[in-house]
């Protein structure tokens, strides 16, 4: 985002969206930014220890051990992307696979809900780690609460090892996550896409009454207006030590009004600067 760039119109849009979000009980109950530790949501969650692959999680149903993983929205505005398809050649190596992620990074534009959700997201970090019992516990990277412009990052590896999920199913990637085929042919029989490591891409269109869509990542531009599905997990990186991890689930483009009229406000300038450049040949 640059000077083509209205802050002003995204925040406003922003502001609506998470007003909508207040009214709707459905999408309150998910709300990331509503989250209190007197709310009903926070009261209903539990906090499991799984083996395959080996993670604490936190799941929706507080008298089971094995409930359903609780899913958390969050509204923003994309600052940042690494989204499918990939379009550059990659090494086919192991490390280069392993670490292979779909992604983006969203702000707030000073949006008080969206800073709640920042907030609330580390007070669920404070209850993986107590109830991991961690002798150490590195924080997410993915979260920027300090400073002037709050950000988050989301993001979901590609690929799973087989080594951490044995008896992980693998299953086919979407054509719109990978045309031409080249990511599946690089898992080998070292790694797998499995339901982990989807993704579901949506989009609503004609306002914000409509249903959502399925839709491409390639659909996604800096500066639109989306709605993030996440998770929040702690995995052991070496012994005794563990990362703080906030997954991707789905994506949703709310509005990507602001993006456009980013685009033709540079490409106006771009013609203006050739005319200029023409005219004192």
């Amino acid at each position: 985002m640059d000077k083509h760039f209205d802050k002003k119109m995204a925040g406003a849009i922003l502001a609506k969206e998470y007003a909508l979000c207040r009214e709707d009980p459905k999408m309150q109950y998910q709300q990331l930014s509503e989250l209190t530790k007197s709310s009903d949501t926070m009261k209903s969650l539990n906090i499991v220890e799984t083996a395959n692959p080996r993670c604490w999680r936190i799941v929706t149903d507080h008298d089971a051990v094995d409930g359903e993983e609780a899913a958390f929205r969050v509204q923003g505005v994309i600052v940042a992307k690494a989204l499918p398809p990939i379009k550059h050649k990659i090494r086919s190596s192991s490390n280069a696979v392993q670490f292979l992620k779909q992604g983006l990074t969203i702000g707030g534009l000073g949006n008080e809900d969206f800073a709640k959700a920042i907030h609330n997201a580390t007070e669920l970090f404070a209850e993986l780690e107590r109830a991991g019992g961690r002798a150490k516990v590195t924080p997410s990277d993915g979260l920027v609460a300090e400073g002037p412009e709050p950000s988050m990052c989301i993001s979901n590896r590609l690929f799973t090892p087989r080594k951490e999920n044995p008896n992980g199913i693998a299953v086919v990637m979407d054509s719109e996550i990978d045309p031409d085929g080249n990511l599946q042919s690089m898992a080998g029989e070292e790694f797998f896409y499995g339901e982990e490591n989807a993704v579901d891409y949506m989009e609503r269109k004609g306002g914000t009454d409509k249903k959502l869509t399925k839709t491409s990542p390639a659909r996604f531009q800096i500066g639109d207006v989306v709605d993030v599905q996440l998770t929040i997990n702690m995995i052991p990186i070496r012994q005794d030590e563990s990362k703080m991890f906030i997954i991707l689930r789905g994506l949703a483009l709310l509005d990507g009004t602001c993006a456009k009229d980013e685009g033709a406000s540079r490409s106006k300038d771009r013609q203006a600067v050739g005319i200029e450049e023409t005219q004192n040949v």
